[in-house]
């Protein structure tokens, strides 16, 4: 996809503490050259969202997502969101919802919030909107094409230096539960490495 001077907004996951899948989102969107607004919780977990060059990072605990992002446009110019990337679902989808322009694309990832949200077909209508469910796996059943040219693309960009993989922790393999329990308990910024004879290493940014 190319963003061009599109404006995208990702919400890394509010479960997932900025992880591996909401970081990736706004570095590639940064690549791709989109203006990035990140969603998560937590100074640490936006500090994570500045460095990877995320524009406008904002708190939803703090309930004012919707104005903060709507003051950000108008200062930039821009007359909303054009891609809605949302692993989360549940309340933030539908806050995000109100914040979309004209002709805008929403990229159904999961539902990390429990909750699968509606989405109203006359907003669908009236505003152009264009949904786009994506499950990886299916690629390999129906379109391996896609899934094939977007790991060369990504690899890529991570062989001449330009995208970057945020390690949280990395742990022996004699460690290998306690990397299991860190992600299940909601602990990890970025990805958790297991490495064969290594050690434990404490969280911090290697990007």
């Amino acid at each position: 996809m190319d963003a061009g001077d599109a404006h995208h907004i990702t919400q890394p996951s509010q479960e997932g503490r900025a992880g591996g899948v909401g970081s990736s989102a706004v570095h590639i969107g940064k690549l791709l050259g989109a203006v990035v607004i990140g969603v998560t919780r937590g100074q640490e977990k936006a500090e994570l969202l500045r460095t990877l060059g995320a524009d406008l990072v904002v708190d939803p605990t703090d309930g004012g997502l919707i104005n903060t992002v709507k003051a950000f446009l108008k200062s930039r110019k821009l007359r909303g969101v054009d891609v809605l990337y949302d692993p989360v679902g549940g309340k933030l989808f539908k806050d995000s919802m109100k914040l979309l322009s004209w002709g805008a694309k929403i990229l159904v990832i999961g539902f990390t919030s429990g909750e699968i949200p509606s989405i109203p077909a006359n907003i669908l209508l009236v505003k152009n909107l264009t949904v786009h469910g994506l499950y990886w796996g299916s690629y390999k059943t129906f379109n391996p094409k896609v899934m094939q040219d977007s790991m060369q693309g990504l690899l890529e960009m991570l062989t001449n230096g330009s995208l970057r993989v945020h390690i949280s922790h990395t742990f022996s393999l004699t460690e290998a539960n306690k990397a299991f329990a860190m992600v299940s308990q909601r602990e990890v910024r970025g990805k958790v490495i297991i490495l064969p004879g290594g050690t434990s290493e404490s969280p911090k940014s290697r990007l």
